[in-house]
């Protein structure tokens, strides 16, 4: 287990990362050379998307084994053996991080939607989301924020602190942390999809697929996730350290 770690903590995986993105894009910029109906602009489109995907799902990594990596880190600070096993899903602070990223943008969608059927009176932007109104975009930021900081403070509250969802960055001490993530994960959630709504509209496409009826694809449904999961662990990495990004 503790060589794991060590390996976890090396940092040859952002050289191959880099060398994989680098390739991907000479690729796409030789399909522009090639292909005269396959543009510049497509290109990037493409670059960009394929990156907040692969970013949003290394995120996703880095959220769920913060509490477990904090630990380590703890142990190997005040130098004592590291356990000869732990199993990382056998408590309930294992998720709730990434869990608390998914409640703020999943609500965020929710009550944007209702209050903009309700009172949506002025569009943002009919050219990318016709359907989204400045109505909607504040109320869902408000309800979502509230409601999520709500959730935080509650599972902060429990059993003296033993639930937080980060021991030492989001518990009640830290309180301030909670408000702000609580705050911007609705509105980045928000920016997220009207970033996958502008490729739509670029390809001139309605949905991303068709797996889900009526709802359109996997990335449909997770656009918004993904860019909450990547302002998380921007944010969770200037407070609490970025050697835990994987």
């Amino acid at each position: 287990l503790e060589e794991t770690w060590r390996i976890s903590q090396s940092y040859d995986h952002i050289y191959i990362s880099s060398t994989v993105t680098l390739i991907g894009f000479c690729l796409l910029s030789l399909s522009v050379v090639v292909d005269k109906n396959f543009t510049i602009i497509d290109a990037c489109f493409i670059f960009s998307s394929v990156l907040i995907i692969a970013l949003g799902a290394e995120c996703i990594l880095y959220l769920r084994y913060l509490p477990v990596n904090l630990h380590f880190q703890e142990i190997q600070n005040a130098g004592g053996p590291f356990p000869p096993y732990i199993n990382s899903f056998d408590n309930l602070e294992s998720f709730l991080f990434v869990f608390f990223v998914v409640l703020g943008a999943s609500l965020n969608d929710c009550f944007a939607f209702l209050v903009g059927i309700f009172f949506g009176k002025h569009k943002m932007n009919e050219r990318i989301s016709p359907k989204k109104t400045w109505e909607g975009f504040f109320g869902g930021i408000v309800i979502s924020s509230i409601l999520c900081a709500a959730f935080a403070f509650i599972m902060a509250s429990i059993n003296g602190g033993q639930h937080a969802l980060v021991k030492g960055f989001l518990d009640l001490d830290h309180w301030y942390h909670i408000v702000i993530l609580s705050t911007i994960i609705p509105l980045v959630s928000t920016l997220g999809d009207l970033f996958f709504s502008s490729i739509k509209r670029h390809f001139a496409i309605k949905d991303f697929g068709n797996l889900i009826p009526h709802h359109g694809g996997i990335l449909d449904r997770l656009d918004s996730i993904l860019f909450a999961m990547i302002f998380a662990t921007i944010y969770t990495s200037i407070f609490v350290g970025g050697h835990f990004l994987p």
